[in-house]
């Protein structure tokens, strides 16, 4: 598969993408990637591509400097109540371009379609009042194809300094 770069000067965030991908704006502060149209799935969507956002937000705990922990945390706590037949497949603190950062791969069930999607949820330490929230999703027959891809996606984030 040949690979691309992508750089989003609004959120200084550059990527390495599959060339067959797309990036489009979706205000201010955020940009979603997507792949090519997947077939197969026409009877749920008009159009499937398998999708990856980056959005630049405030934490919510900011008169704290080490809010990562409690982001995850409180987090984690709502998608199990709130996402139909959520299941945290795996989860780590890393570093992210050397910053603080946590990754979780995890699954839930739509209950209008009844279609078993796959996630990577990331959030990426940008500064004291700064953070980057990554969403990948796919549906679960193209998980094997596309995990990976979203994981080196993600693994290949990097954040300019800002001027």
């Amino acid at each position: 598969m040949q690979m691309t770069s992508y750089y989003n000067p609004g959120l200084l965030i550059s990527v390495i993408i599959p060339e067959n991908w797309t990036a489009s704006q979706v205000g201010e502060n955020k940009f979603r990637l997507f792949s090519a149209p997947e077939g197969g799935l026409e009877d749920f969507f008009d159009e499937y591509r398998v999708t990856m956002s980056y959005e630049h937000i405030a934490p919510p705990y900011d008169s704290k400097d080490n809010w990562l922990p409690d982001l995850v945390s409180d987090n984690n706590i709502l998608m199990a109540r709130t996402y139909n037949e959520y299941t945290l497949i795996s989860d780590c603190f890393y570093e992210s371009d050397n910053r603080p950062a946590y990754r979780k791969v995890y699954a839930w069930t739509d209950e209008q379609t009844g279609l078993r999607l796959f996630q990577i949820q990331a959030f990426i330490h940008g500064g004291p009042h700064s953070m980057y929230m990554v969403n990948g999703a796919v549906v679960e027959k193209l998980k094997e194809k596309y995990i990976p891809i979203l994981e080196s996606i993600l693994a290949s984030t990097r954040i300019a300094p800002s001027a």
